[in-house]
Protein backbone atom coordinates (compact mmCIF):
# COMPACT_ATOMS: atom_id res chain seq x y z
CA UNK A 1 0.00 0.00 0.00
CA UNK A 2 1.45 3.37 -1.01
CA UNK A 3 0.70 6.91 -2.13
CA UNK A 4 2.32 7.89 -5.40
CA UNK A 5 3.13 11.60 -5.04
CA UNK A 6 4.68 13.98 -7.53
CA UNK A 7 4.79 17.53 -8.80
CA UNK A 8 2.33 17.61 -11.69
CA UNK A 9 0.79 19.75 -14.43
CA UNK A 10 -2.88 20.60 -15.08
CA UNK A 11 -3.28 17.28 -16.91
CA UNK A 12 -2.14 15.44 -13.76
CA UNK A 13 1.08 14.27 -15.43
CA UNK A 14 4.20 14.14 -13.27
CA UNK A 15 6.71 16.88 -14.13
CA UNK A 16 9.85 18.39 -12.62
CA UNK A 17 9.64 22.16 -12.89
CA UNK A 18 12.08 24.29 -10.83
CA UNK A 19 10.44 27.08 -8.81
CA UNK A 20 11.66 30.69 -8.76
CA UNK A 21 10.65 33.62 -6.50
CA UNK A 22 8.52 35.21 -9.25
CA UNK A 23 6.70 31.93 -10.01
CA UNK A 24 5.96 30.22 -6.70
CA UNK A 25 2.77 28.31 -7.47
CA UNK A 26 3.12 24.55 -7.60
CA UNK A 27 0.76 21.62 -8.04
CA UNK A 28 1.01 18.15 -6.42
CA UNK A 29 -0.82 14.98 -7.42
CA UNK A 30 -1.45 12.12 -4.98
CA UNK A 31 -2.60 8.67 -6.15
CA UNK A 32 -3.49 5.74 -3.89
CA UNK A 33 -1.98 2.36 -4.80
CA UNK A 34 -2.97 -0.37 -5.48
CA UNK A 35 -6.38 0.22 -7.08
CA UNK A 36 -8.29 -1.46 -4.25
CA UNK A 37 -7.32 1.40 -1.90
CA UNK A 38 -9.05 4.79 -1.94
CA UNK A 39 -8.43 8.04 -0.07
CA UNK A 40 -10.22 8.53 3.22
CA UNK A 41 -8.42 11.78 4.02
CA UNK A 42 -5.19 13.70 3.50
CA UNK A 43 -4.25 14.01 7.16
CA UNK A 44 -1.42 16.50 6.80
CA UNK A 45 0.94 18.01 4.22
CA UNK A 46 3.91 20.19 5.19
CA UNK A 47 6.54 22.16 3.26
CA UNK A 48 9.97 21.56 4.78
CA UNK A 49 13.52 22.71 4.11
CA UNK A 50 16.68 22.00 6.07
CA UNK A 51 17.30 24.69 8.68
CA UNK A 52 13.89 26.36 8.19
CA UNK A 53 10.75 26.04 10.32
CA UNK A 54 8.19 23.79 8.65
CA UNK A 55 5.15 25.26 6.89
CA UNK A 56 1.92 23.17 7.11
CA UNK A 57 -0.41 23.59 4.12
CA UNK A 58 -3.02 20.82 4.53
CA UNK A 59 -4.76 19.52 7.63
CA UNK A 60 -7.59 16.99 7.53
CA UNK A 61 -8.31 17.38 3.77
CA UNK A 62 -8.57 21.17 4.20
CA UNK A 63 -6.28 24.01 3.26
CA UNK A 64 -4.83 25.80 6.28
CA UNK A 65 -4.71 29.10 4.35
CA UNK A 66 -7.35 29.29 1.60
CA UNK A 67 -5.60 32.25 -0.02
CA UNK A 68 -2.40 30.23 -0.51
CA UNK A 69 -3.53 26.61 -0.94
CA UNK A 70 -6.32 24.64 -2.59
CA UNK A 71 -7.06 20.92 -2.35
CA UNK A 72 -9.41 19.03 -4.65
CA UNK A 73 -10.66 15.46 -4.79
CA UNK A 74 -10.35 13.90 -8.23
CA UNK A 75 -12.19 10.61 -7.95
CA UNK A 76 -11.79 8.20 -5.07
CA UNK A 77 -8.05 7.60 -5.52
CA UNK A 78 -6.68 11.07 -6.22
CA UNK A 79 -5.99 14.30 -4.39
CA UNK A 80 -4.79 17.45 -6.17
CA UNK A 81 -3.04 20.16 -4.13
CA UNK A 82 -2.04 23.59 -5.44
CA UNK A 83 -0.12 25.98 -3.21
CA UNK A 84 2.09 29.06 -3.30
CA UNK A 85 5.53 28.55 -1.76
CA UNK A 86 6.48 31.31 0.75
CA UNK A 87 9.33 33.59 -0.30
CA UNK A 88 11.59 32.67 2.63
CA UNK A 89 12.21 29.18 1.26
CA UNK A 90 14.11 30.78 -1.65
CA UNK A 91 16.73 32.35 0.66
CA UNK A 92 18.82 29.20 0.33
CA UNK A 93 17.93 27.61 -3.04
CA UNK A 94 20.76 25.07 -2.77
CA UNK A 95 18.60 23.25 -0.19
CA UNK A 96 15.77 21.34 -1.83
CA UNK A 97 12.22 21.99 -0.70
CA UNK A 98 10.26 18.91 0.37
CA UNK A 99 6.58 18.17 0.79
CA UNK A 100 6.03 15.58 3.52
CA UNK A 101 2.67 14.24 4.53
CA UNK A 102 0.36 11.45 5.63
CA UNK A 103 -2.71 10.14 3.85
CA UNK A 104 -5.24 7.69 5.25
CA UNK A 105 -6.24 5.04 2.71
CA UNK A 106 -9.29 2.80 2.96
CA UNK A 107 -9.56 -0.63 1.40
CA UNK A 108 -12.59 -0.83 -0.91
CA UNK A 109 -15.45 -2.74 0.67
CA UNK A 110 -13.77 -2.73 4.07
CA UNK A 111 -13.48 -0.54 7.14
CA UNK A 112 -9.73 -1.24 7.39
CA UNK A 113 -7.64 1.90 6.88
CA UNK A 114 -3.89 2.49 6.57
CA UNK A 115 -1.88 5.63 7.35
CA UNK A 116 0.70 6.08 4.59
CA UNK A 117 3.51 8.61 4.26
CA UNK A 118 4.31 10.49 1.06
CA UNK A 119 7.14 12.82 0.08
CA UNK A 120 7.96 15.07 -2.89
CA UNK A 121 11.24 16.91 -3.55
CA UNK A 122 11.18 20.28 -5.35
CA UNK A 123 14.06 22.21 -6.91
CA UNK A 124 14.39 25.92 -6.12
CA UNK A 125 16.26 28.50 -8.22
CA UNK A 126 17.09 32.07 -7.26
CA UNK A 127 17.31 33.48 -10.81
CA UNK A 128 14.60 33.24 -13.49
CA UNK A 129 17.25 33.00 -16.21
CA UNK A 130 18.10 29.52 -14.91
CA UNK A 131 14.56 28.25 -15.48
CA UNK A 132 13.68 26.28 -18.67
CA UNK A 133 11.29 27.96 -21.12
CA UNK A 134 8.57 25.45 -20.18
CA UNK A 135 8.28 26.82 -16.65
CA UNK A 136 4.77 27.70 -15.42
CA UNK A 137 3.34 31.16 -16.10
CA UNK A 138 3.24 33.62 -13.22
CA UNK A 139 -0.14 34.91 -14.40
CA UNK A 140 -1.98 31.65 -13.84
CA UNK A 141 -4.40 31.50 -10.92
CA UNK A 142 -5.51 28.51 -8.86
CA UNK A 143 -8.55 26.85 -10.40
CA UNK A 144 -9.49 24.71 -7.43
CA UNK A 145 -12.33 25.69 -5.11
CA UNK A 146 -11.04 25.83 -1.55
CA UNK A 147 -13.12 25.09 1.55
CA UNK A 148 -14.99 27.91 3.25
CA UNK A 149 -13.48 27.23 6.67
CA UNK A 150 -10.21 29.00 7.43
CA UNK A 151 -8.20 27.12 10.09
CA UNK A 152 -5.95 29.05 12.43
CA UNK A 153 -2.21 28.58 12.72
CA UNK A 154 0.48 30.14 14.86
CA UNK A 155 4.24 29.71 14.77
CA UNK A 156 4.81 31.92 17.79
CA UNK A 157 6.49 30.21 20.76
CA UNK A 158 4.48 32.26 23.26
CA UNK A 159 1.56 29.85 23.03
CA UNK A 160 2.00 26.38 24.45
CA UNK A 161 2.18 24.33 22.29
CA UNK A 162 2.84 26.70 19.37
CA UNK A 163 1.30 25.30 16.18
CA UNK A 164 -2.46 25.50 16.14
CA UNK A 165 -4.99 23.79 13.86
CA UNK A 166 -8.81 24.07 13.71
CA UNK A 167 -9.91 21.20 11.48
CA UNK A 168 -13.69 21.07 11.73
CA UNK A 169 -16.38 23.19 10.11
CA UNK A 170 -17.84 24.11 13.46
CA UNK A 171 -14.33 24.94 14.71
CA UNK A 172 -15.16 23.34 18.06
CA UNK A 173 -12.18 20.98 17.97
CA UNK A 174 -8.65 22.34 17.89
CA UNK A 175 -5.13 20.98 18.02
CA UNK A 176 -1.71 22.48 18.60
CA UNK A 177 1.79 21.12 18.98
CA UNK A 178 5.43 22.15 19.27
CA UNK A 179 8.89 20.85 20.18
CA UNK A 180 9.16 21.51 23.90
CA UNK A 181 11.42 21.23 26.94
CA UNK A 182 10.95 19.12 30.07
CA UNK A 183 8.65 21.83 31.52
CA UNK A 184 6.47 21.58 28.38
CA UNK A 185 7.45 25.08 27.26
CA UNK A 186 7.63 25.50 23.49
CA UNK A 187 11.07 25.92 21.94
CA UNK A 188 12.01 28.24 19.10
CA UNK A 189 12.28 26.37 15.81
CA UNK A 190 14.24 24.88 14.29
CA UNK A 191 15.50 23.09 17.42
CA UNK A 192 19.09 21.81 17.32
CA UNK A 193 20.04 18.48 18.90
CA UNK A 194 23.61 17.89 20.05
CA UNK A 195 25.69 14.83 20.85
CA UNK A 196 25.18 15.48 24.57
CA UNK A 197 21.48 16.38 24.29
CA UNK A 198 19.82 13.98 21.85
CA UNK A 199 16.31 14.09 23.32
CA UNK A 200 13.22 14.48 21.18
CA UNK A 201 10.19 15.92 22.95
CA UNK A 202 6.99 17.10 21.23
CA UNK A 203 4.04 18.49 23.19
CA UNK A 204 0.49 17.94 21.92
CA UNK A 205 -2.72 19.58 23.06
CA UNK A 206 -6.33 19.30 21.85
CA UNK A 207 -9.28 21.39 22.82
CA UNK A 208 -11.87 21.78 24.24
CA UNK A 209 -10.63 20.50 27.58
CA UNK A 210 -12.97 17.51 27.49
CA UNK A 211 -11.46 16.25 24.23
CA UNK A 212 -9.67 12.90 24.14
CA UNK A 213 -6.66 12.11 21.95
CA UNK A 214 -5.16 9.00 20.40
CA UNK A 215 -1.94 8.87 18.40
CA UNK A 216 -2.27 5.88 16.04
CA UNK A 217 0.79 6.84 14.00
CA UNK A 218 4.07 8.60 14.74
CA UNK A 219 7.59 7.91 13.53
CA UNK A 220 10.88 9.50 12.50
CA UNK A 221 10.83 9.75 8.74
CA UNK A 222 13.20 7.25 7.06
CA UNK A 223 15.16 6.66 10.26
CA UNK A 224 14.97 3.86 12.88
CA UNK A 225 14.20 5.75 16.10
CA UNK A 226 11.95 4.46 18.86
CA UNK A 227 9.34 6.99 19.96
CA UNK A 228 7.00 6.78 22.95
CA UNK A 229 3.69 8.59 23.40
CA UNK A 230 2.15 9.51 26.75
CA UNK A 231 -1.43 10.83 26.72
CA UNK A 232 -3.64 12.28 29.44
CA UNK A 233 -7.04 13.12 27.94
CA UNK A 234 -6.49 16.29 25.86
CA UNK A 235 -2.71 16.66 26.36
CA UNK A 236 0.19 14.44 25.37
CA UNK A 237 3.90 14.22 24.72
CA UNK A 238 5.99 12.29 22.22
CA UNK A 239 9.53 11.46 23.38
CA UNK A 240 12.56 9.67 22.05
CA UNK A 241 16.36 9.69 21.97
CA UNK A 242 18.68 9.60 18.98
CA UNK A 243 21.56 7.16 18.99
CA UNK A 244 25.13 8.45 18.85
CA UNK A 245 25.40 7.21 15.26
CA UNK A 246 23.28 10.11 14.03
CA UNK A 247 26.07 12.58 14.80
CA UNK A 248 28.84 10.87 12.90
CA UNK A 249 29.95 12.15 9.50
CA UNK A 250 27.45 11.53 6.74
CA UNK A 251 24.42 11.19 9.01
CA UNK A 252 23.74 14.85 9.79
CA UNK A 253 20.51 15.21 7.84
CA UNK A 254 17.62 16.87 9.62
CA UNK A 255 15.44 14.57 11.70
CA UNK A 256 11.75 14.81 10.77
CA UNK A 257 8.93 13.41 12.93
CA UNK A 258 5.55 12.86 11.30
CA UNK A 259 2.43 11.87 13.22
CA UNK A 260 -1.34 11.52 13.15
CA UNK A 261 -3.75 12.34 16.00
CA UNK A 262 -7.39 11.28 16.38
CA UNK A 263 -9.45 13.66 18.52
CA UNK A 264 -12.86 12.82 19.99
CA UNK A 265 -15.32 14.94 21.98
CA UNK A 266 -18.03 12.79 23.48
CA UNK A 267 -20.40 15.71 23.94
CA UNK A 268 -21.84 16.23 20.48
CA UNK A 269 -20.04 13.13 19.17
CA UNK A 270 -17.44 15.23 17.33
CA UNK A 271 -14.31 13.74 15.77
CA UNK A 272 -11.29 15.03 13.89
CA UNK A 273 -8.13 13.61 12.32
CA UNK A 274 -5.12 15.92 12.34
CA UNK A 275 -1.41 15.57 11.73
CA UNK A 276 1.79 17.05 13.07
CA UNK A 277 5.30 17.50 11.70
CA UNK A 278 8.40 18.59 13.63
CA UNK A 279 11.91 18.90 12.25
CA UNK A 280 15.14 18.90 14.30
CA UNK A 281 18.60 20.03 13.19
CA UNK A 282 21.71 18.09 14.21
CA UNK A 283 24.92 19.74 15.37
CA UNK A 284 28.10 18.14 14.06
CA UNK A 285 30.75 16.83 16.47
Amino acid sequence: VAIRACQCDKSQRCVEEPLIPSSRKVRFCLLSQPQMYIFKTTVVAVLTQRGVADHPIIQGDRAIDNDMTNIKKSGLRRRLIETTVPYYFFANPSENLKVNGIGTLLQTGSTISRDVEFSITLTLLSQPTEVPSASPSTSSKPTFEGPTVRPTQSHEPSSNPSKSMMPTEEQTIGFKYCPCDIQSACLLEPVTLTFTDRSIRICLQAWPNNAEMKVPYVQVKNKPVRLETQLDENIGVVTGNLSEDFFYAGLLDDVAILGKVDIFVQQGNKRAEVGFFVQYKLESL
